[in-house]
């Protein structure tokens, strides 16, 4: 559903196959290859009542969240496309971002920038995740 490779390891949503929001399990896992350091949840389970996603359409693109919180920390993976301005030749530029927000009695503590431009929620968590209203402030404007 979800991979990311930061500055501080990588990070999955790994989803079972069949997978939809009662049935199925859903576990995100953050580390460096061969040693995780964070596992949630850590008995793999369905995501309801865990995970949430979220998602809105922006004019030349969109945002999606997938959130989930343990033990007082919120933490809010996200893929941005933002339209840029148009170059000479007739072309679009787009500002791209994903990234994992973790909160803390809603202010900050950290905010990884995923690496690769493949790095993004997945299709699956569109149809399969229960669904939120969306927080346009939940994630920063880029710079």
């Amino acid at each position: 559903m979800f991979a990311c490779t930061t500055a501080k390891g990588m990070a999955y949503v790994c989803a079972t196959q069949p997978f939809d929001a009662k049935s199925g399990v859903l576990q995100y896992r953050f580390g460096a290859p061969g040693r995780l350091s964070f596992v949630y949840p850590q008995a793999p389970s369905p995501p309801a009542g865990r995970f949430h996603f979220s998602s809105t359409a922006y004019a030349g693109g969109g945002e999606a969240h997938l959130a989930f919180s343990n033990g007082g920390y919120d933490y809010l993976l996200y893929d941005r496309m933002i339209a840029g301005d148009w170059d000479k030749h007739g072309h679009r530029a787009h500002q791209v971002s994903t990234g994992i927000l973790v909160k803390k009695g809603g202010r900050i503590l950290s905010n990884l920038a995923c690496r690769k431009p493949d790095d993004s929620i997945r299709g699956g968590a569109y149809q399969a995740l229960p669904a939120e209203d969306f927080d346009y402030d939940a994630v920063p404007a880029p710079p």
